[in-house]
């Protein structure tokens, strides 16, 4: 059950997440409401860091990576779609990997890599990243894209996702971007909390 809402947070990455799996009230000794808000924060917050990156990028005079920010923004975290966006995402997962004991087995390195992007992420909320907090964070979002794409099908909504994530991350003007918004700053640490909830709950069984 905990391996299974880390993956759904990952799919809609950055993972939100698949509306089969809210029925599932108990995980984590959370009810239904509590998740769906705590999901609900991190796509939000997510959608607002990936807009300020691409609004800075213009503002630099790369257009052209900046639409393709848009385009991911637009594909994988809209609410609606059959492929792509979170319904998509969440079929993906609920058809293929939920409840599936392979899928389960095989999911540390997603797991561990989950764990590590919020370590990457300071306690500080005043001050701005450093360069080098920021290419912390990005490798270790590498990472995740990383153990997922190995973990998921090739063809399929999450592997296709994570490829996407991976080449914006490894855009040169993704950082710069990144480190000239105070407003996507303050998001990536309002997500630190939502990487450790993901990440560190236990099981309703073992509280």
């Amino acid at each position: 059950m905990w391996h299974c809402r880390v993956s759904l947070v990952i799919a809609a990455v950055l993972a939100t997440h698949a509306s089969g799996h809210f029925a599932n009230s108990s995980a984590g000794g959370d009810s239904t409401l509590e998740i769906i808000s705590k999901l609900k924060s991190f796509r939000d917050g997510v959608v607002v860091i990936l807009d300020e990156v691409a609004t800075t990028m213009d503002k630099n005079g790369s257009s052209t990576d900046a639409q393709k920010v848009r385009q991911f923004n637009d594909d994988w975290l809209s609410i609606l779609g059959v492929r792509k966006g979170i319904t998509g995402l969440a079929k993906d997962y609920v058809l293929n990997y939920m409840g599936r004991s392979k899928y389960h087995s095989s999911n540390g390195e997603l797991v561990e890599s989950i764990k590590k992007v919020s370590a990457a992420i300071p306690e500080k909320k005043s001050a701005s990243l450093t360069e080098a907090e920021s290419l912390s964070i990005r490798r270790r979002l590498l990472d995740v894209c990383t153990a997922g794409k190995k973990l998921y099908e090739n063809g399929g909504s999450l592997h296709a996702m994570l490829g996407e994530l991976e080449v914006i991350l490894h855009m040169e003007t993704s950082i710069p971007a990144f480190a000239k918004s105070d407003r996507a700053q303050a998001e990536i640490h309002a997500l630190k909390s939502l990487f450790e909830y993901t990440a560190t709950r236990p099981p309703a069984d073992e509280l």
